[in-house]
């Protein structure tokens, strides 16, 4: 069997493609520490486990989607 080295293309295509990934995931990253307020809250966690276990039982059925803690709807069957 012959092996062949891959060719500088094919290296530097490679080479990119790892520097593209570890850029997207560093400024990912970045972000989401500049952006302290976006973070998510356990406590709205909580509230929509409280909600799911509610629904059908104790409150009425959402057919059109579970509510949010910001008044939005989720998606329909979010239960």
């Amino acid at each position: 069997m012959e092996f062949t080295d891959p060719s500088a293309t094919e290296r530097r295509s490679h080479w990119l493609a790892l520097v593209t990934l570890a850029w997207a995931l560093l400024a990912g990253a970045g972000l989401r520490l500049v952006w302290v307020d976006d973070m998510e809250f356990k406590a709205d966690e909580v509230w929509t486990f409280q909600q799911t276990q509610q629904a059908g039982r104790t409150a009425a059925f959402p057919w059109r989607g579970m509510p949010s803690s910001h008044g939005m709807e989720n998606p329909g069957l979010s239960v």
